[in-house]
């Protein structure tokens, strides 16, 4: 285990699939299945804790009904491994989806939630499209750096690795059922 990754050693799984002559697909069906499901804890804590996530400035809790999609949980395609992240979700689909229920497209705000900012302020001269500013630049605050993302995979890695030995294993039994 190094900086968020999951090290599992396969060599128990391959055996399972060799003595039990799985084919390729199966195989990779089971093991996206686990993995899917042990990444899928990492993304339920994740979601609690940016629910929690409080304004240091007043003390509210912020409103995330609208930012909670934005935890994402991918398997990759090969069965190598899943990721959860809370990074910019740029898809047309995703863009299109948001505009039929009239909401704008906020996944760029989860990472300052999650890393904070620095203290902001706007520049005095001019601004944005050349409009002439006066005085000073204005202070814009800070977002304190909540960590609620780092916080759910401390808390839950450990029980997602230990899940998803578990859940391949659960995904195999089904597969082989399908057989008989």
């Amino acid at each position: 285990m190094n900086n968020g990754y999951v090290e599992v050693d396969s060599r128990k799984i391959n055996f399972l699939f060799d003595s039990l002559k799985m084919s390729n697909k199966e195989a990779k069906a089971a093991v996206k299945g686990g993995l899917r499901k042990s990444a899928r804890i990492i993304q339920k804590q994740a979601r609690m804790n940016l629910k929690g996530v409080r304004n240091e400035a007043t003390g509210k809790t912020l409103n995330s009904k609208n930012l909670l999609q934005f935890v994402n949980l991918a398997v990759y395609k090969n069965a190598s491994g899943a990721r959860v992240d809370v990074m910019d979700d740029k898809r047309k689909s995703t863009n299109a989806r948001l505009e039929r229920k009239g909401m704008a497209n906020k996944s760029f705000i989860l990472k300052f939630f999650a890393a904070g900012t620095e203290i902001r302020f706007t520049k005095s001269g001019f601004g944005r499209k050349h409009i002439k500013r006066s005085g000073r630049g204005g202070f814009r605050g800070k977002i304190g750096n909540s960590q609620f993302f780092k916080k759910a995979v401390d808390a839950k890695k450990k029980e997602a690795e230990e899940m998803l030995e578990d859940s391949i294993v659960e995904f195999i039994n089904k597969v082989v059922k399908r057989r008989r």
